[in-house]
C-alpha cells in the first residue's frame, strides 16, 4: 500500500453544498461516504453573519462596547453566532449525519475534511470555523477536522478544483 493510499483510506470527505436563494435564505445540502442529504431551504437567524467582519461590526454598533473586550466576555457572542451558523449549514438531516461521521472519525483516529462548497462569494465567507452542532461541538475545533472553502465553478473556469482556507496542508483525496 503506498502512501497516498494510506492516506486516502484514513480520510473522509464531508462535502456541504450552499447556495443562495435570497439575503435571508440560503440552500444546504451535502455528500458523504455516498449518502446524498437532499437540500434543506434554511431562512438565517437575526445572530447569522455572513463574516466575522460582519460579526464583529453588528457587536460594536450594538454594543458601544470597545472590540478590544477580553475572549470571556465574547465567549457568548461567539457562541450565538456559531449556534447561527450551524442551524444554518448544518440544517436538517446534515447536523444527525455529521455528528456520527464525526463521532467515527475520531473514534478510530482518522481524518475528517469538512469541506463547504458554494458559487458564492459572500457564502464562502461564513464563519464556518464557528458553526456549532446542536450538542455544542464545533467540528472545526475537533482533532483531525480539516475545514476547506472551495469555490464550485473554479473547476469550470479553470478545468481544476481548489481548496481555500485550510487549517493545515492537504493530505485527503
Amino acid at each position: 500500500m503506498t502512501l497516498e493510499s494510506q492516506n486516502a483510506a484514513r480520510c473522509t470527505t464531508f462535502c456541504i453544498r450552499l447556495r443562495k436563494i435570497t439575503d435571508a435564505q440560503i440552500g444546504v445540502r451535502a455528500d458523504v461516504l455516498n449518502i446524498a442529504i437532499a437540500e434543506q431551504i434554511v431562512t438565517l437567524s437575526a445572530d447569522f453573519s455572513f463574516s466575522y467582519a460582519d460579526f464583529l461590526k453588528t457587536r460594536q454598533l450594538s454594543g458601544g462596547k470597545s472590540l478590544q473586550r477580553g475572549a470571556a466576555d465574547e465567549a457568548p457572542e461567539l457562541k450565538a453566532l456559531g449556534d447561527a451558523v450551524g442551524k444554518a449549514v448544518f440544517a436538517g438531516d446534515i447536523a444527525p449525519v455529521l455528528n456520527g461521521v464525526l463521532s467515527k472519525s475520531t473514534a478510530s483516529g482518522e481524518e475528517l475534511e469538512l469541506v463547504f462548497e458554494t458559487e458564492d462569494p459572500q457564502l464562502l465567507s461564513i464563519p464556518f470555523e464557528a458553526a456549532r452542532l446542536p450538542d455544542g461541538r464545533t467540528p472545526a475545533l475537533e482533532s483531525g477536522v480539516r475545514t476547506l472553502r472551495r469555490d464550485s465553478q473554479y473547476r469550470a473556469r479553470h478545468g481544476t478544483g481548489t481548496a481555500v482556507n485550510s487549517q493545515r496542508p492537504r493530505k485527503c483525496p
